[in-house]
């Protein structure tokens, strides 16, 4: 998500996340073949039904995936869909807390 949607407005303007240039018109739908050009120092992987486990598994498997700068350095978090792809007060709340309790020592 960029940053003027859902939890991608959190990153970038409560957080101070930089977004990647991927995602500069709205969302990335996730394709092996684009994967390659994401430019994340830190992947929130939202998984949100519509793809399903098995795309998760085969992406997870992928030497695409494997390779990407974020994924070697461990800096991957799967997230919870349903405060991650909402807005409001509380589902911003608990997406800091989310990122928070990724990224703490």
């Amino acid at each position: 998500m960029n940053g003027n949607y859902f939890s991608g407005y959190v990153l970038a303007h409560d957080l101070g996340f930089a977004q990647s240039s991927l995602v500069s018109g709205g969302a990335l739908d996730v394709s092996l073949e684009i994967l390659p050009e994401l430019d994340a120092d830190y992947i929130f992987l939202v998984k949100d039904g519509s793809q399903g486990d098995q795309f998760l598994n085969e992406l997870k498997e992928s030497n695409v995936w494997k390779n990407m700068p974020a994924v070697k350095n461990g800096n991957v978090y799967e997230t919870e869909s349903d405060y991650w792809l909402s807005g409001g007060l509380i589902a911003q709340g608990n997406v800091i807390d989310d990122v928070v309790r990724f990224l703490a020592p």
